[in-house]
């Protein structure tokens, strides 16, 4: 039953979010008709102007780069041969990503498929972190080729080298861009995302200048996440990727994999406590799972003016506005993406829980013949990771 319900979640997943003119999983669809349900799409036009934001949010270009690291993983997890084509597609996508605007290291959140080309110009640290993750994981399962397994070389090393010059996650037209930082006032969580990303570089290249990074960032970092539990308050964002990160450098360093452990098993504790709060605040409250977001060209808009860089309405020359879609939309979307987030960090560490339960209670409840978000990735991931050996790699 349960394998079943993750198939019907799987496929539409593919049927419904991905597109081959780019090999990528899009966000969400805001038509159940196949004809019309990304016509929400931003057009070229658009994404040029930066229009609604330069970050896509809430256009359905914001999360590719999410999707398709986690999808990678998924694929990469379970192993099976079958599916090579499928993982060679979610690869050229992220691939995609990160060439067709020609500036070396930088990943661009989504590609437009109404022309193969289009991206908005501030990505992000989480984006970073999933494409980082998740290639990685490609480069070392027998799934990639060794053409691909080069091509990951050269995509890593870009990124270490845009790093490197910058610490900062500079937008395309090369100013800074909103939750870009790698260094400086980030949070606890968030430390461990550049360490990641030349411990990647490293592994695949065994170039020791990517090492010595590494490590120059990597110690300090460390020390900083044995304060786990000075973090009071988590978003279950920061919690995944944070797990993501150490689960790579666990995986290459076994110096610091010890470490890693400490830390890995606090974050299952953490875990736990916000699957009980999950189960606790939404046990009487229904959601429509069918809900569609609306077309975010007609919806309110705000103005982001949340992030300390920001002190007028303008953020090096763009202003950042948040369309405001359907909000029973966005809770669907919240609970099962949140669901799916915490459940893949415990069932990453822990392969026995008694919070399955919970876990296949809520996904049973979903008709994925009618669901508009992407969120049912998260659940799959969550369940790929209990079901396949996973975690910290020899």
């Amino acid at each position: 039953m349960e394998k079943a319900i993750m198939q019907a979640m799987e496929e539409a997943l593919w049927e419904r979010l991905f597109r081959k003119e780019t090999n990528l999983f899009y966000d969400f669809v805001s038509s159940y008709d196949a004809a019309s349900a990304l016509n929400h799409l931003p057009y070229p036009d658009e994404i040029a102007h930066q229009v609604p934001n330069p970050c896509g949010w809430g256009t359905g270009m914001e999360d590719s780069m999410l999707n398709g690291g986690a999808m990678l993983d998924i694929l990469c997890m379970r192993g099976e041969k079958e599916e090579k084509e499928r993982a060679s597609r979610v690869f050229q996508g992220l691939r995609l990503s990160a060439t067709v605007h020609g500036k070396r290291g930088f990943i661009a959140r989504s590609i437009s498929p109404r022309d193969g080309r289009s991206c908005y110009i501030n990505s992000s640290r989480d984006q970073y972190t999933l494409f980082v993750y998740g290639i990685w994981k490609y480069f070392h399962s027998f799934l990639s080729s060794e053409e691909e397994k080069e091509q990951i070389r050269d995509l890593l090393s870009g990124i270490a080298e845009f790093c490197e010059k910058e610490t900062m996650l500079l937008r395309l037209d090369g100013a800074p861009g909103l939750v870009c930082r790698l260094t400086g006032e980030i949070g606890l969580h968030e430390v461990m995302r550049l360490p990641m990303f030349f411990a990647a570089a490293w592994d695949v290249t065994r170039n020791p200048h990517w090492f010595d990074l590494y490590r120059h960032f990597a110690r300090p970092g460390i020390q900083k996440n044995l304060e786990f539990s000075s973090k009071k308050n988590w978003w279950y964002m920061e919690l995944n990727q944070m797990v993501v990160s150490l689960l790579l450098i666990a995986s290459v360093d076994s110096e610091l994999a010890p470490l890693c452990r400490n830390i890995l098993a606090m974050a299952a504790g953490q875990a736990e406590k916000m699957l009980a709060a999950h189960r606790e605040y939404w046990k009487n409250i229904h959601l429509d799972t069918s809900a569609l977001p609306g077309d975010w060209r007609s919806a309110p808009f705000h103005l982001r003016m949340s992030d300390p860089e920001m002190t007028g309405a303008l953020y090096h020359g763009y202003p950042y506005y948040c369309p405001q879609l359907n909000p029973e939309f966005r809770r669907v979307q919240e609970k099962l993406r949140e669901l799916g987030q915490v459940a893949f960090v415990l069932f990453s560490i822990q392969k026995t829980s008694e919070w399955t339960e919970y876990f296949f209670q809520e996904v049973s409840q979903i008709d994925f013949s009618a669901h508009a978000t992407y969120a049912p990735m998260n659940l799959l991931h969550a369940w790929t990771a209990l079901n396949t050996k996973s975690g910290i790699h020899p």
